[in-house]
């Protein structure tokens, strides 16, 4: 792992826009569903078995890499992903390599918040574009954390990550209610847990309670992609690995997703486009907004049954 001595600071007021980093070769290994999908409500394995009879890999490790693959480049500390925009072309399997490339995209301020943009792209070994994301990371999490407990009593509006699935139905609905969804601790640590099998050790917010107290939070919280995670487990037992060709999210993150939470999500079609969805993600027990967006399905889908 690079170190903070061998890295440059992502500097926000210097920022290099357009910079690549990449690309780097990863290996998923055999056991990563199995280390994966209990954390997101999954308990059959068969629902990830592709066409040809392997395995895909549960599809939200693809949407995070910007924490392992910038940090080649940069070091920074105490940010939180803020949004995801995310389009699945292909699925990529178990047991097999990937490459990602990320760049440096973009980066604007809004409401004291400090926002930087970056792109990733990751390839299958044939070559194949297996997935494109977009994601907004907050760099300045712990200033806007602190100025907004101090105003608001200690509530939390600053973006993190939730969303939920669990039960979904065989056919394809005008809606799916998932959950409620228990978020519990070691869950959530065994989650980012398996995205260290591919990408390597990373004591972060996500896993250890003392580095998550340094930015002002009563615990480690879950990174964005659980949540994308958890409503992809829902695709999976509803389509099948055909859920991920062709499928997009816009995916807007509005609360920190802790231990303790019961998450409800809801999906709903959108009446004007065929395969469109608008959902949302509640926490049942305080009624809190956890992430809003919506969801096109691809071309590849098919209807269960």
């Amino acid at each position: 792992m690079t170190t903070a001595q061998t890295t440059q600071s992502l500097d926000f007021d210097n920022l290099p826009l357009g910079e690549v980093v990449g690309p780097f070769h990863y290996d998923i290994p055999t056991d990563f569903n199995a280390r994966r999908l209990p954390t997101v409500g999954v308990t059959d394995r068969a629902c990830t078995i592709d066409d040809d009879g392997r395995e895909i890999a549960e599809p939200s490790v693809l949407c995070g890499q910007h924490t392992w693959t910038l940090r080649r480049r940069f070091h920074w500390f105490g940010s939180v992903h803020a949004k995801c925009d995310i389009e699945y072309l292909q699925p990529v399997h178990v047991g097999t390599a990937i490459e990602v490339t990320s760049t440096v995209s973009e980066k604007y301020e809004r409401r004291g918040g400090r926002y930087v943009v970056f792109l990733l792209e990751t390839r299958r070994p044939d070559g194949v574009l297996a997935c494109r994301v977009r994601n907004t990371m907050l760099l300045n999490f712990a200033e806007v954390n602190a100025a907004r407990r101090a105003t608001a009593a200690g509530t939390i509006t600053a973006p993190v990550v939730a969303a939920t699935a669990q039960e979904t139905r065989e056919t394809a609905p005008a809606s799916i209610v998932a959950g409620p969804f228990p978020f519990e601790r070691q869950p959530m640590i065994d989650f980012f847990g398996s995205d260290e099998s591919v990408y390597g050790p990373h004591p972060s917010i996500h896993n250890e309670g003392d580095i998550a107290a340094r930015i002002g939070l009563d615990d480690i919280i879950a990174p964005g992609r659980y949540g994308i995670g958890l409503m992809n487990g829902a695709l999976l037992r509803l389509m099948g690995p055909s859920a991920f060709r062709g499928t997009r999210y816009d995916v807007s993150i509005l609360n920190n997703l802790a231990p303790g939470m019961r998450a409800v999500a809801t999906a709903t079609a959108r009446a004007d486009e065929v395969g469109a969805f608008r959902f949302e993600c509640r926490d049942e027990i305080s009624g809190r907004a956890l992430l809003s967006g919506s969801m096109q399905l691809g071309t590849g889908r098919h209807t269960a049954g």
